[in-house]
């Protein structure tokens, strides 16, 4: 069987970790990997250097061994050679990612029956392996498992963010067999992506230096006929206060995407009411196969540092982004790296990199990741972080996520080990839930601390923020 669950992705931004969930965090469908809007959202999980580093989410969370498809069990009962039933026995002890390596050799060397290919393609779709797991899901042909192959390709056109195109395929699943519980699953979370929506979101923030910040924002989505092109217009209210300022903003921002054309554009233009910084925008191109993406733009640099002062002085940067991503074996290689320069003709420079393993020794539910990430600044500023003799932190942790019929929760938690100039131990925990109070309302909260050392200090900061999300259809 295919599962249908997937997780959302949000916005990633560079901003102190004392703004993290602020402003548009958890409003707005892009971020680290698809564009996608379902379930739980994207864990976020702060990292002592670049300020808030947001988990890529689980893109599946695998189906109890007793919800497999009546196809399955047979294929599982069917006396096998020792080398297909291991990997039979793999994914039945839930061996995901050692069910699909071992499934893709022997794929190689032979063909083995539909049925061992579908227990192939979902070990390989349920350890994220998801091109590889296409691939294996449309060489079955034989009824009935050909539908559930189906689901399979759509269920992973979906956790990339790909609803529109997920939704026809489900469609003509039902249309052939009316009663596939998973194309009706699946359906039902597409079209719920699909639809209109508005959120309501508030949240707060404080850090040991008494930086305060309050944000409540309002967010409308929708789309055109085609599904292909999305539309969003948001307005924001924003207060930063330090101990002697405060510096409240208000701003509209509109986004369009074409998820229709090659690159995937999303344009962004965000407008002050109350200030004259003029207009910024970013531009974010995705490359193909969900292996990364470009931005490009303009920003608030006041906004970005959660700093009223920032704010006040009327701070801008021009900022260039990239993301790389790549799948192996032992899990999940992604690169990220930004330069802002800003108008106080500072310069911010910062990396991270991360592997997420495909290695689950607490449960297919709880991610391990490691990295290492760096920031580097031209010169010192009180108003935002930028260390000069640069910094620079080796970090691992794990998180989870834990979904039921109406409920999704996730859990994180982080140590960090500084390997140079201004960084030091540093630690990070998260969590927060979602809840589907009926179909088309929902209701999550999201909760955020850190410690870390600054300027050989000890640096504390924590965020709350909740959301109420309407679907209209």
């Amino acid at each position: 069987m295919a599962s249908t669950t997937k997780r959302k992705p949000a916005l990633h931004t560079l901003r102190r970790p004392l703004s993290a969930l602020l402003s548009a965090a958890f409003l707005v469908g892009t971020a680290w990997a698809a564009t996608s809007d379902e379930e739980i959202q994207l864990t976020q999980l702060g990292t002592s250097n670049s300020g808030e580093f947001f988990l890529t989410p689980f893109r599946y969370i695998a189906p109890k061994p007793s919800a497999a498809t009546s196809a399955e069990n047979t294929a599982e009962t069917q006396k096998r050679p020792t080398n297909q039933q291991r990997i039979v026995d793999l994914s039945n002890a839930g061996a995901y990612a050692d069910a699909g390596q071992e499934g893709l050799a022997l794929l190689a060397a032979e063909k083995p029956d539909d049925g061992l290919q579908l227990i192939i393609a979902n070990s390989l779709a349920w350890s994220g392996r998801l091109k590889d797991a296409t691939t294996v899901y449309q060489r079955i042909t034989e009824e009935p498992l050909v539908d559930d192959a189906l689901v399979g390709v759509a269920n992973i056109q979906r956790w990339r963010g790909r609803d529109e195109v997920a939704a026809p395929i489900y469609r003509g699943v039902l249309a052939k067999n009316p009663d596939h519980i998973d194309a009706k699953n699946g359906l039902e979370l597409a079209e719920r992506e699909l639809a209109p929506r508005t959120t309501i979101a508030y949240g707060t923030s404080a850090d040991s230096s008494e930086v305060r910040s309050r944000n409540l924002a309002v967010t409308h989505r929708w789309r055109d006929d085609s599904g292909f092109r999305i539309f969003e217009i948001e307005g924001a209210a924003i207060d930063e206060t330090v101990p002697a300022a405060e510096a409240p903003l208000r701003e509209v921002t509109v986004r369009y995407q074409d998820v229709g054309v090659a690159l995937r554009p999303t344009l962004e233009l965000t407008s002050p009411t109350n200030t004259q910084n003029g207009i910024f925008g970013n531009l974010r191109l995705e490359l193909e196969d969900d292996l990364g993406q470009i931005d490009i733009g303009r920003v608030n640099w006041g906004k970005y540092t959660g700093n009223a002062n920032s704010l006040l002085a009327r701070d801008t940067a021009t900022h260039v982004g990239l993301l790389l991503k790549h799948p192996y074996a032992i899990g999940d290689l992604a690169f990220k790296t930004d330069y802002f320069n800003i108008s106080d003709e500072n310069t911010i420079f910062t990396t991270d990199t991360r592997l997420t393993s495909v290695i689950r020794p607490f449960g297919n539910n709880v991610k391990p990741y490691l990295g290492v990430e760096t920031r580097q600044a031209k010169f010192t500023s009180p108003n935002y972080w930028s260390p000069s003799e640069g910094a620079g932190t080796l970090y691992g942790g794990l998180a989870g996520e834990w979904p039921w019929e109406n409920w999704s929760t996730y859990a994180g938690v982080q140590v960090g080990l500084g390997l140079y100039g201004d960084a030091g131990t540093s630690w990070m925990l998260s969590g927060g839930a979602k809840y589907w109070i009926t179909s088309n309302y929902a209701l999550s909260f999201n909760l955020w601390g850190m410690t870390s050392t600054r300027a050989s200090s000890e640096y504390r900061a924590h965020t709350a923020n909740v959301v109420l999300e309407k679907i209209w259809r």
